[in-house]
């Protein structure tokens, strides 16, 4: 089913690195072609082809790390709809919900095709005359002055949904709504529920 993989791991954390190692050699006698994110190289030891994320047009990508590390995987990847398997090296792991001792029998399922897609949705912002690259997790539109207090009309597909005078406002999507807007306390919404939370500061 899958003949090229990508991985992406965090370069400051050793067990991820070894992690990378260990996949890296397990997929290669799987037969797969590797493809490594070029921040690994000198870190990583593999005779795999290092890439940078834009180049990065592989069958499946495989992530180890934090929910951060996904989201800059899925910022980056040329393709929205490239697969990708994230693996837990992080603290809390909304995103990556596989364990390090469970991720070789997850890459198993994968390869036998064993495995159920989650789309995730992102919002494309603009403001202005401002494009802003779209966002997996939230968008903060705040004042650059901290007195200043901020006046917004919000569009939803040309439409106006919102006009505030707020310190900033949160953004977020069914995946960012356990992060930022969380924090300041906004609900967590299902993932397969279309839609999104406005929070104000």
């Amino acid at each position: 089913m899958f003949k090229t993989v990508g991985l992406v791991a965090r370069y400051d954390k050793k067990r991820a690195i070894k992690l990378t190692e260990e996949l890296t050699a397990y997929l290669k006698e799987k037969g797969l072609e590797i493809f490594i994110e070029e921040t690994l190289q000198g870190k990583v030891k593999s005779d795999g082809q290092f890439l940078p994320l834009k180049k990065m047009e592989t069958d499946f990508i495989i992530t180890i790390g934090g929910d951060g590390t996904i989201l800059r995987t899925c910022i980056a990847i040329p393709k929205p709809d490239i697969p990708i398997l994230a693996i837990n090296m992080g603290v809390r792991g909304f995103l990556t919900e596989i364990s390090p001792e469970e991720a070789f029998k997850a890459v198993d399922r994968c390869l036998k095709g064993d495995f159920k897609i989650e789309r995730c949705k992102k919002l494309a912002v603009s403001a202005d005359k401002l494009e802003a690259p779209d966002a997996l997790n939230e968008v903060l539109i705040a004042v650059d002055e901290p007195v200043k207090i901020l006046y917004a009309r919000i569009y939803k597909d040309e439409r106006e949904v919102l006009t505030s005078q707020a310190d900033g406002i949160i953004l977020a999507t069914q995946t960012g709504s356990t992060g930022y807007s969380l924090s300041a306390g906004g609900p967590v919404l299902d993932p397969q529920v279309d839609s999104h939370t406005n929070m104000f500061a």
